[in-house]
């Protein structure tokens, strides 16, 4: 394995991560911020995958799937930020 090929695995391992912390942490809570959880948690598991996909194929439509996965992030943020001003997550 190459040296890129080493990075696009552990970047892709590290997400996933991240993913399984937001479901874990889905369970927890009730309500709206379980939901944000979870999308939280989709959208960092897709884009880890991103990542494995990378790895076998080149192909043109690996960026689309990327800028899907930003454009999740993007509204993500703008949900989180409605959410802390109405008071679901504290300062």
């Amino acid at each position: 394995m190459e040296i890129l090929e080493r990075f696009n695995f552990w970047e892709g391992v590290l997400w996933i991560l991240i993913a399984i912390w937001f479901f874990v942490d889905a369970f927890r809570p009730m309500g709206r911020k379980r939901m944000f959880y979870g999308l939280c948690g989709v959208c960092f598991f897709l884009f880890g995958v991103s990542d494995f996909a990378e790895l076998y194929t080149g192909a043109w439509w690996l960026l689309m799937w990327k800028g899907c996965c930003i454009c999740g992030f993007i509204m993500l943020y703008v949900y989180y930020r409605k959410l802390k001003k109405e008071g679901v997550f504290f300062a």
